[in-house]
C-alpha cells in the first residue's frame, strides 16, 4: 500500500513544489506554500502554489531590498515548447515597465549597468507556451492569469507601504515565475523558413493578457526547468547583491520627488 501510495504522489504536482520550496529555503528565501491573493476579476480569492521572498541589507542595516517571487509550479510527462520567431528577444530578465511597486527607487535602480538576471546558458525566447500532445494552451493561460492577478494583488498591498519604504530605504522588487518539471523545448524557424526545435533549461513568454498592468503590451513570464532552478538562483543572487550595492549608494533620500516608475523583468535587445 505505501509503495502504491508513493507512486501515486510521484505523479502529482506536490513533489515538484516540495523540492522548489527546498531550494529556494536553501537559498537563503522564506516560502510560504498555497499562498493566498485575491482575484480582483471576480472577487474571490485563489492559491498560488508558492510565495518566496528574501530580505536583505547594507552592513548598517540602513539599506534595505527585499525579492519577491510568485511562483505556479507545473509537473508534466508532455514537453512544454515555447513558439518563437525570427524577432524573438534576449533571454535575459532586466528592471524595466511591469514587475515591482510604483517606488521612486527604480529610477536610480534602473540606470544600474548590472540590473540584469541572465537566464542559463541554454535558453530560448518567445511570444507563446504551448504543451505537446495536446489541442491547445490551456495550462499556459490558466498559469500566466494565476501569475499576473497574483502580482496585481501583491503590487496594491505593497503600495500601501510606499511611503515608509521610501522614509526607511527599503525597496522591494517582485518576479512572477513558471517552474516545470517537464521536457522543455524552442521552437524557431531558420532562415529557410524551415522548423528547429531545440532543448533548452529556460526562457521568457512574453504573453498578452487583458489582466496586465500595461495591456496590450506583452507580460513577460520567466520560465524555469526544475533541474536548473538552483543554478538560475546563483544569477538572482548576482543580481541581488549588485542591485543592493547601487541603492547603497543612490538612496531613496535623494529622490524623495521623483515620479513613480515601476521595477520589472522585460528584455528588448536583440540576440547577438
Amino acid at each position: 500500500m505505501d509503495n502504491k501510495l508513493l507512486d501515486w504522489f510521484e505523479k502529482t504536482g506536490y513533489p515538484l513544489e516540495l523540492y522548489s520550496e527546498s531550494i529556494l529555503a536553501s537559498n537563503g528565501y522564506l516560502t510560504t506554500s498555497s499562498y493566498i491573493y485575491h482575484d480582483n476579476e471576480n472577487n474571490i480569492h485563489r492559491e498560488l502554489d508558492l510565495h518566496a521572498q528574501k530580505c536583505v541589507s547594507s552592513k548598517d542595516h540602513k539599506t534595505i531590498l527585499i525579492i519577491n517571487f510568485l511562483i505556479e509550479c507545473k509537473k508534466s510527462e508532455k514537453p512544454f515548447v515555447i513558439l518563437s520567431n525570427k524577432n524573438k528577444n534576449t533571454p535575459k530578465i532586466s528592471i524595466g515597465e511591469y514587475y515591482g511597486i510604483d517606488d521612486p527607487a527604480a529610477r536610480i535602480a534602473i540606470n544600474n549597468p548590472n540590473r540584469y538576471i541572465n537566464l542559463l546558458g541554454n535558453s530560448g525566447s518567445g511570444f507563446r507556451l504551448i504543451q505537446g500532445f495536446t489541442s491547445g494552451d490551456d495550462i499556459f493561460h490558466k498559469v500566466t492569469n494565476t501569475l499576473i492577478k497574483s502580482f496585481n494583488d501583491f503590487l496594491s498591498n505593497e503600495e500601501e507601504l510606499l511611503e515608509s519604504y521610501i522614509e526607511e530605504n527599503t525597496n522591494t522588487i517582485t518576479f512572477p515565475l513558471l517552474l516545470i518539471d517537464a521536457p522543455f523545448h524552442e521552437l524557431s524557424l531558420n532562415s529557410d523558413n524551415g522548423f528547429i526545435m531545440t532543448d533548452i533549461q529556460s526562457g521568457i513568454v512574453y504573453c498578452t493578457s487583458h489582466l496586465s498592468r500595461h495591456y496590450p503590451e506583452p507580460f513577460p513570464i520567466p520560465i524555469i526547468e526544475k533541474q536548473s532552478l538552483n543554478e538560475f538562483l546563483s544569477n538572482v543572487e548576482e543580481f541581488i547583491q549588485s542591485t543592493l550595492n547601487f541603492l547603497i549608494a543612490n538612496p531613496n533620500n535623494n529622490i524623495k520627488n521623483f515620479n513613480k516608475l515601476e521595477l520589472g523583468l522585460i528584455s528588448k535587445t536583440p540576440n547577438t
